[in-house]
């Protein structure tokens, strides 16, 4: 709580000197539309007026307000710490597309995590293929059954052309995702041949 009325206020801040800058921005909030949709300029100022809104999603998805604190961590991308390059492609926002590339960016765990999701847009997509970290590339293939690459170099060696690109914590913000809605019965297929390796060995180390 402490740190989204913190966060909250260095925006409510960061809005009031902009408006005080450019006056004519004053507009946009009589109107109803408060200069939170305007992009600042100045380039110090933006970073820390996205890291205000990134520590917003941190403390709404802390606190199950998750619509708001998906939306807002899309900032995630602005700040310092963002690994990820900048692809030239159009960003997928939901609508129906033909070959769609979703991208990981963070850890193992989070791959998987969002992962999970994917299921839920393939009614959007003619064909979907996953850029994930190359040791998660087998589970995924054998779990989702998508074509799966280390990077979008080798996607390019494949001859794939991708229409839209979206990463992979950006797929909550597309489907509006609230807690109630994130259960699933689970979606990872071990190998077969692995599960069998090991029921074995522990029943001889078990000695019966």
């Amino acid at each position: 709580e402490k740190a989204e009325a913190l966060a909250r206020e260095a925006i409510r801040c960061h809005e009031k000197n902009l408006v005080e800058k450019e006056p004519q921005l004053l507009v946009l909030e009589i109107e109803g539309q408060p200069p939170v949709t305007s992009s600042p300029s100045d380039g110090g100022d933006d970073q820390s007026y996205k890291l205000s809104q990134h520590h917003l999603a941190l403390a709404c998805l802390e606190q199950d307000k998750w619509p708001e604190g998906w939306a807002l961590y899309e900032n995630r991308k602005f700040v310092e710490g963002w690994q990820r390059p900048t692809y030239p492609l159009p960003y997928w926002k939901g609508e129906d597309t033909g070959t769609l590339l979703i991208h990981g960016e963070q850890g193992l765990g989070d791959e998987i995590m969002y992962l999970a999701l994917v299921n839920r847009i393939r009614n959007k997509a003619k064909r979907i293929i996953v850029e994930c970290n190359h040791r998660l590339i087998p589970l995924i293939r054998r779990s989702l059954g998508l074509e799966c690459f280390p990077d979008i170099e080798a996607v390019q060696a494949a001859g794939i052309m991708p229409d839209h690109i979206i990463a992979m914590g950006s797929l909550p913000n597309v489907l509006k995702l609230e807690r109630k809605d994130a259960r699933t019965d689970g979606y990872l297929k071990p190998d077969a041949d692995r599960v069998d390796y090991w029921r074995k060995t522990l029943k001889r180390v078990a000695n019966g």
